[in-house]
């Protein structure tokens, strides 16, 4: 299993770049640019599995479903045709051979392409070697330009990200990026408030766990009162397993917070921990949890970031999700 030790934190990895015109949508390890009137309709998963659908305000134009190869033999291609075939029906499947049109693509090792004009779409089957990850694909057409667009932009830069690099995430006007080794666990979507949560699994010890919440816009929330007084009102140290540090058990007073300066903007930074008596109930998760509370006042939004592993990690940790905070802002700033 991975550890923590293995991976190179890797904090200042530049970002993909997003082409004039497009924005990125990444999720649980995978990432592509899409036209500027796209947006997520509905996504789900994790990094072994999952779906997506994408498009702009008139109809759903890009759907996708992503999966993990698990055999040791494995013949993308043999796939492929299994997969077309049943996409356009058994009358038509004899002709998929003919129509498949294979695509020198740089981020996969395989690539097809079989339009099919009866449903007016573009079917795609991807393969990566790197990452042992396969993509199902359909592309609803719309008019001349836009289809030529998104094929030769948008699927030329489709990337499955490696576990060993940083992950970038994009979605709605989020963005950030996660340190290498760090999978997908868990996520609530909600208007106004978003928050990921990835972890590094290990067998036998404790997981180290990384949550990014976004809150925006941040004057509303900080409107009526003063960032402390909010954080004091969602933090975590009010369910009951959770203790601020440098408090006793059974003493309920007031919450410890340290002023920070980080890159994105003035904040706090808190220390929670777990009693050993309760320690049981959090399996093999840290103890403690240092949570730093943000106010990114150019985006306009809060920053949440939570992380739950040993003292000595946590430089880097923070490190690469602040010098990666919000790296998709100038692709779209005012899409959403």
């Amino acid at each position: 299993m991975t550890d923590a030790s293995d991976i190179a934190p890797a904090p200042h990895s530049a970002p993909p770049t997003t082409p004039v015109g497009m924005r990125p949508f990444g999720w649980a390890g995978w990432l592509i640019h899409l036209p500027l009137t796209y947006r997520p309709l509905k996504f789900d998963g994790a990094a072994a599995r999952g779906s997506a659908a994408l498009g702009d305000d008139r109809a759903s134009r890009f759907y996708v479903v992503w999966g993990t190869v698990r055999k040791r033999k494995f013949d993308p291609a043999a796939l492929a045709l299994k997969r077309f075939a049943k996409a356009v029906g058994r009358t038509r499947a004899p002709n998929i051979q003919a129509n498949l049109e294979l695509i020198d693509h740089p981020n996969f090792q395989y690539f097809g392409r079989v339009v099919d004009r009866v449903v007016q779409c573009d079917r795609y089957f991807a393969y990566c070697a790197n990452t042992r990850r396969v993509f199902d694909m359909v592309y609803h057409h719309d008019n001349t330009d836009a289809d030529r667009t998104f094929n030769q932009s948008a699927m030329r830069s489709l990337l499955s990200q490696p576990a060993d690099a940083p992950h970038y995430w994009s979605f709605f006007t989020n963005s950030f990026a996660t340190p290498p080794g760090y999978a997908y666990a868990k996520s609530v979507i909600n208007i106004g408030d978003m928050a990921v949560t990835t972890h590094l699994p290990r067998r036998f010890r404790r997981r180290r766990e990384i949550t990014v919440r976004q809150i925006y816009p941040a004057r509303l929330a900080l409107a009526r009162q003063p960032i402390e007084d909010w954080i004091k009102s969602i933090t975590v140290h009010k369910k009951l397993i959770h203790k601020p540090r440098h408090q006793r058990w059974f003493k309920r007073g007031g919450l410890r917070m340290d002023p920070v300066q980080t890159p994105v903007g003035a904040g706090f930074v808190i220390d929670t921990r777990v009693p050993w008596q309760l320690q049981m109930w959090r399996g093999r998760k840290f103890r403690r949890t240092r949570t730093w509370f943000v106010h990114d006042e150019l985006q306009d939004r809060l920053a949440v970031v939570s992380i739950s592993a040993a003292n000595a990690e946590l430089p880097d940790l923070i490190d690469t999700i602040w010098a990666n905070w919000q790296w998709a802002a100038d692709s779209a700033p005012n899409a959403d």
